[in-house]
């Protein structure tokens, strides 16, 4: 039978193994919406079209740090 330490440790390796996932895809690569308009060097949301740092582009973002911050948040 297990113990309350048995216990806590498999929840903790659960939590764990969680964080690690949504870290990983938080940096993953993002899949482009809309590949064929999208030229790699401007944001792909419509109304924005600002042109993308060299470091989000070397990061495979295609979302301006302004844009990508909204989306965030209205998730």
């Amino acid at each position: 039978m297990a113990d309350h330490a048995d216990i806590a440790g498999d929840t903790l390796e659960v939590c764990l193994a969680d964080a690690e996932r949504r870290a990983r895809s938080k940096s993953a690569p993002e899949a482009q919406p809309d590949f064929a308009r999208w030229d790699g060097a401007t944001c792909v949301e419509e109304a924005c079209g600002v042109a993308l740092p060299q470091g989000r582009i070397d990061a495979q973002r295609c979302r301006c740090t302004d844009c990508q911050t909204f989306l965030e948040r209205r998730k």
